[in-house]
């Protein structure tokens, strides 16, 4: 991909990793630690997924796994599995105490390796056939070899839990959907009953699991909870989409489903301030970061005719806020050809970096940086000639951007990327292995 607007320095490539089994491997979430660890969470459907820990890993069944790498060349530290009897999907990450690691995401059979400290030992059930089931939370040990917490979190319906924030002793902030009646909420809930559809949902966990605050947000519609941040010490930002009509849901929107921006007092579990955003089509966020400054970006797609820049179909979207939730930008940018941005994370010089899917027929994962105040970008790439998707993005303490996601199988012979097949770098994970159909990746780029 050329540029698409404005003109800076083009980085270079740290690492590439590329790591799976033979059949299909699918990265969702990372984050960069503080001792320069690069922690990624998925799923994998492949039995000879490769782990560093001997795990069970049935056949004809989809897994969570967790992987670390080093920051600086994207070597193996630990790779894990966990799976139950039914389809488990690992889609949030966030650092525990100690180098632990949270994960999280749903699953819809019984099964999974629980603990018994867990909120929630059962497998709660399935909302429809082809329903998600329920949440899950796990906490991982610093090696990888353990599983020091593990709990089902959910009802008789489906639930995802799609975002984690860390807190600040240890323990972890959870966000997602829920189509439940009987969610598990606690009395200092903001929202103790559904409001109908499908529901977010806000869950604090302290370090050993325990249950500190459960509550729905949602109205009428279909709500969910997509991307978590913490503006304050207190304060903490939900991202996330609505079709709910309530006035405390930002009321009617604009288009049948729109984004959302809320900042959410965890002191007083109230809600701060709620902002409903949007035009006439169908508008998501799905990721969020906080700016130098204390300004909010958020992230997503838009089918939205009058959204700034617009181009017919799917466009990129960004939304700047102040911390009391006055909008300061709104652009549709990508020229037609960014269709979907899955992750944002805000860098040092007020920029931000952006990854997710081109709207080409055969989707490429591209990484973007972006001014969002001003709606420029200044450097944009797709990553690879393989079908791909951006799912993720970190930035090190060093300033190096990690991207995670997925790739698929390429048909021609390979090349280094950027703009090739996504080979693994010298002494990265998976160096020289055959790929399978589709594998997880980690591009860092400096």
């Amino acid at each position: 991909m050329a540029i698409i607007a404005g003109s800076s320095a083009a980085p270079s490539v740290l690492f590439v990793a590329r790591w799976g089994g033979t059949t299909k491997d699918i990265a969702r979430a990372l984050f960069v630690d503080s001792k320069q660890h690069v922690f990624v969470t998925g799923s994998t459907y492949s039995a000879d997924f490769p782990a560093t820990t001997r795990r069970e890993h049935p056949n004809g069944h989809w897994c969570t796994f967790a992987t670390s790498h080093t920051a600086s060349s994207g070597a193996v530290v630990y790779s894990t599995v966990a799976c139950g009897k039914g389809e488990t999907w690992g889609t949030a990450a966030a650092p525990g105490s100690d180098g632990e690691l949270w994960v999280s995401g749903s699953s819809d059979g019984a099964g999974l390796p629980v603990t018994i400290d867990a909120v929630q030992r059962q497998f709660g059930g399935y909302g429809s056939p082809s329903g998600a089931g329920d949440a899950f939370v796990f906490r991982w040990s610093a090696d990888g070899q353990s599983l020091r917490y593990g709990t089902y979190l959910g009802g008789t319906g489906d639930e995802s839990a799609d975002t984690l924030l860390s807190d600040q002793q240890g323990g972890v902030w959870i966000g997602g959907t829920t189509t439940s009646r009987d969610f598990p909420v606690t009395s200092n809930a903001l929202q103790h009953t559904s409001g109908g559809g499908a529901d977010g949902f806000l869950t604090h966990m302290d370090s050993r699991g325990r249950l500190l605050f459960s509550t729905y947000i949602g109205g009428s519609g279909n709500d969910q909870i997509t991307a978590l941040a913490r503006l304050d010490s207190d304060r903490i930002i939900l991202v996330g989409n609505t079709s709910s009509v309530e006035k405390g849901l930002g009321g009617p929107g604009h288009g049948n489903d729109d984004g959302f921006v809320a900042v959410f007092d965890s002191r007083e579990s109230a809600m701060t301030w709620f902002r409903r955003l949007g035009g006439g089509g169908d508008d998501h966020l799905k990721s969020v970061a906080v700016l130098r400054g204390g300004g909010i970006a958020a992230a997503g797609d838009s089918h939205s005719a009058n959204c700034p820049n617009a181009h017919p179909g799917r466009d990129g979207w960004t939304i700047v806020l102040s911390s009391s939730g006055t909008l300061l930008a709104d652009h549709c940018f990508g020229g037609g050809k960014i269709g979907e941005v899955r992750g944002l994370v805000a860098a040092t010089d007020g920029s931000v970096w952006m990854t997710g899917v081109t709207s080409n027929v055969y989707e490429q994962a591209f990484v973007v940086r972006f001014q969002p105040v001003r709606g420029i970008a200044e450097y944009a790439t797709v990553l690879g000639t393989e079908i791909s998707r951006g799912n993720a993005i970190a930035i090190g303490s060093e300033g190096v951007v990690y991207a995670t996601g997925e790739a698929t199988e390429p048909w021609g012979p390979p090349r280094v990327p950027i703009g090739g097949f996504f080979e693994p770098t010298r002494g990265a994970f998976r160096e020289g292995q055959k790929p399978g159909s589709t594998d997880a990746f980690v591009v860092a780029l400096r």
